[in-house]
């Protein structure tokens, strides 16, 4: 596995998945949903996103890291902060006001997207998770996860439930996480959506644009 993969991967928030789950080539249907593209000029993709997420500059998301008071949450956000700014390029972090939506997106060297890829990644997103959920003690279920084929296109998909006290505001919450590694166009590029309501993220998925 390269080793830019493995970087990438220990930069995202709130991932599990079980890694005796096996993965299936299969066929999915998408929908039509709503939403605005948002164009990602270095890297000439328009994103399909919820209309009230927004992309935050580098500068920006610093300020928003500096608003959190609870420091166990500012540090995982520091530590992507500086994996945007000093680490792997061509990293972004959309959100919507409320902050009721994350979104994530980070382009990599293309890596064919098959069962022994899968099975890494499973390993690896779990392995984080461990890490993650020791912090901030949320209980978690793993829903499922695959290869799905769209035409030409290949798209590793994970999807998790958690659910526990979120750290923000002392509350319940429910938080949905689905992550992909897409094969598009010759390119590859990784997703992750967390997100406090559900939302068909795979129609989000297929309506981006290269």
């Amino acid at each position: 596995m390269n080793r830019a993969i493995y970087i990438l991967l220990l930069s995202f928030f709130f991932i599990q998945c079980d890694v005796n789950e096996k993965d299936k080539d299969k066929a999915v249907p998408f929908n039509d949903v709503d939403g605005k593209y948002i164009h990602l000029e270095t890297e000439n993709i328009y994103l399909f996103v919820p209309k009230k997420v927004k992309l935050f500059s580098i500068s920006q998301y610093k300020e928003f890291i500096d608003s959190i008071e609870d420091p166990r949450v500012r540090k995982i956000e520091r530590d992507r902060y500086l994996n945007m700014k000093y680490g792997i390029e061509n990293t972004y972090v959309m959100r919507s006001e409320d902050l009721e939506l994350d979104v994530t997106y980070m382009s990599i060297p293309y890596i064919r997207i098959d069962q022994s890829v899968s099975q890494t990644l499973l390993q690896l997103l779990n392995r984080q998770h461990k890490k993650n959920g020791k912090v901030f003690g949320l209980e978690s279920s793993f829903s499922r996860a695959g290869i799905i084929k769209k035409g030409h296109d290949r798209i590793f998909r994970a999807i998790f439930l958690y659910k526990g006290i979120e750290v923000l505001t002392g509350e319940d919450a429910q938080i949905y996480t689905y992550f992909y590694v897409i094969n598009r166009n010759g390119k590859t590029f990784v997703l992750s959506f967390n997100s406090k309501k559900v939302y068909d993220f795979d129609s989000y998925v297929q309506k981006i644009k290269l």
